[in-house]
């Protein structure tokens, strides 16, 4: 059969499963139980553990609420709640006790049904579908420093990352997850070592975990199988169908701010080729496997995908910002990431002075320093910041294949994920908490900086330290 039928013929099946798999009347929520009550203490505790004196006003989408039903509710009492509160279940994202289940409400009735809702004993977890935007500052000058290594930029030697590629450590081996708004995989700097993504925003990436099986520990089924249906192997159909996102777009954030390819930016800070061309990434020799995201729900099934498909276990997403008190099933997410897959998440913390709430072992939120390594005032801060880095005069290289200087902890937050890259590349045996645990343990404050935990954490990542230690694990046999 000639591609071009082939493809159309597979267009057109594809999408006449999203119609079956977004209708109730066809394809009912399937009957399993909610979140059983020993999975209760997944649920985000705390809030805000200090006053708040910068909240930053968080969109979200209208008439639409994400909830997690109570332990042993099932299907039909949740289907009743929604009949007797106006609403009704639109879709659903992942399967098993950690589903999320899409709410529609009435036009203009969102805060009433919320309301309602959040009195019923049928559910657990309940919050708005926040929108998030990549979180970039204007820049006005350019830091583009080259050398024989292929250009090692301020932010670099603030974490002494050339000083660990010498060591031997580049990176090799190990693939950074980036949520954001996608990739140019064409680019210099990315050519070669981009992974064909997932994009999370489209109905595909339900369908791929409907039909990706999952083996995390989870409880969790196999799905509908779409796969089978086909003749084909577990998530081929879902791979085939969904368009990956190694392609970048231009868009703005909440200052106006024009961003060509934010997700592109942040991918090259994390793990930019070395080539002489353009400035490189922390790690550059690590892959990147691009997933596009905008809001709760695409992050979530972004999430949700990379465990049922075992994929990366390191995941940047340098958008936001989060607030635990109102992202309940987005922080539950992050910890079953982190605790039930043992990955790392880096989260940018915001660049408007937010106040973030207490710390929490299973996201690592990154504040931003100048090139010296001071923190900047506009940065977030909190109990909850665990490590700060490079924001101001970062070196990228956008969508365009252009040098550019980016600021915003949108690239404190990569420069993160690139050393955490580094120190696993290092020792593979590791498990992801002793890479963080390294990472704490090995970071520093430059000369005549004083101490704050609220503005930097742990402090700010010494790559060449922490690759030290855990190459001095590697030759004990210690690990993991």
């Amino acid at each position: 059969m000639p591609p071009v039928i082939s493809s159309y013929l597979r267009k057109i099946g594809c999408a006449t499963l999203g119609l079956l798999l977004t209708s109730s009347s066809f394809m009912p929520l399937s009957a399993i139980a909610g979140p059983a009550q020993q999975y209760k203490g997944y649920a985000p505790k705390g809030g805000y553990s200090a006053p708040t004196t910068y909240r930053r006003p968080q969109k979200y989408m209208a008439d639409t609420l994400l909830i997690m039903p109570a332990g042993k509710v099932t299907d039909e009492q949740i289907h009743e709640v929604c009949q007797a509160n106006d609403c009704e279940l639109e879709d659903e994202i992942g399967k098993g006790p950690y589903r999320i289940l899409i709410v529609k409400t009435q036009k203009g009735k969102l805060e009433k049904t919320e309301a309602a809702l959040r009195k019923d004993k049928h559910i657990w977890l309940m919050q708005r579908n926040y929108e998030f935007e990549p979180m970039q500052k204007t820049m006005a000058n350019e830091d583009v420093v080259k050398n024989g290594l292929g250009g090692t930029g301020s932010f670099l030697r603030l974490v002494h990352a050339d000083a660990a590629w010498k060591l031997g450590v580049t990176g090799a081996g190990q693939t950074i997850a980036v949520a954001d708004s996608g990739c140019n995989a064409n680019g210099d700097e990315l050519r070669g070592k981009c992974d064909k993504g997932y994009d999370a925003t489209t109905w595909d990436a339900k369908l791929a975990l409907a039909s990706a099986p999952v083996a995390t520990g989870l409880g969790v089924t196999a799905g509908l199988g779409v796969g089978a249906l086909f003749g084909l192997g577990a998530n081929v159909l879902a791979n085939a169908v969904n368009p990956g996102c190694k392609v970048d777009h231009v868009s703005k954030n909440a200052d106006g701010v024009s961003l060509n390819g934010h997700g592109t930016e942040v991918s090259t800070v994390a793990a930019g080729a070395i080539n002489g061309l353009h400035c490189c990434g922390v790690a550059p020799d690590a892959r990147i496997y691009p997933i596009r995201a905008n809001n709760t729900t695409s992050v979530c099934a972004g999430m949700w995908h990379l465990i049922s498909t075992k994929g990366p276990k390191i995941l940047n997403i340098s958008m936001g910002p989060y607030y635990a008190d109102t992202m309940p099933i987005m922080f539950l997410m992050f910890r079953l990431y982190h605790d039930t897959y043992g990955g790392i998440i880096f989260l940018a913390g915001g660049n408007h002075g937010e106040q973030l709430g207490s710390r929490c072992s299973y996201a690592n939120f990154v504040s931003m320093t100048n090139v010296n390594g001071k923190y900047l005032k506009t940065s977030a801060h909190g109990p909850c910041i665990s490590f700060a880095a490079q924001g101001d005069m970062v070196d990228t290289v956008d969508m365009s294949n252009t040098d550019d200087a980016s600021g915003g902890t949108s690239f404190a937050s990569p420069t993160c994920a690139g050393v955490a890259a580094l120190v696993w590349s290092a020792n593979p045996n590791l498990t992801g908490d002793q890479v963080v645990l390294l990472m704490q343990q090995k970071a520093y404050l430059p000369a005549k900086i004083t101490p704050d935990a609220d503005k930097y954490g742990y402090g700010i990542p010494d790559a060449e330290a922490s690759v030290k230690a855990a190459l001095g694990l590697a030759k004990s046999g210690l690990g993991g």
